[in-house]
């Protein structure tokens, strides 16, 4: 046994991702989708955190509520809100300062 001289052999799998199952009803077009960075958002009002697009809502009422709340959380971030309409932003003020 003093010369035992086995050499250990590991195969490796390749792996291999499984997309998420649709729920009944769920259609590839209905699942939420990531904003892309080199295009702007054509509909809605877009929540901007630090000068990058994170959220949509339809509404301006939600999107102010939204930055607001992420603001009073977070008052060093920079929340403002894009409107696609007039192409223009709308900074959002922390709690204390208005």
């Amino acid at each position: 046994m003093a010369n035992d001289s086995r050499e250990t052999r590991v195969r490796i799998e390749p792996t291999v991702k499984k997309l998420p199952k649709l729920q009944d009803g769920d259609t590839p077009d209905e699942q939420p989708r990531n904003l892309r960075a080199d295009v702007f958002p054509t509909e809605g009002y877009v929540l901007a955190i630090d000068g990058k697009f994170k959220s949509s809502y339809a509404t301006l009422a939600e999107a102010m509520k939204a930055g607001t709340d992420l603001k009073g959380k977070f008052p060093v971030i920079h929340v403002a809100v894009y409107d696609t309409k007039e192409k223009t932003r709308t900074p959002i003020n922390s709690p204390a300062t208005e």
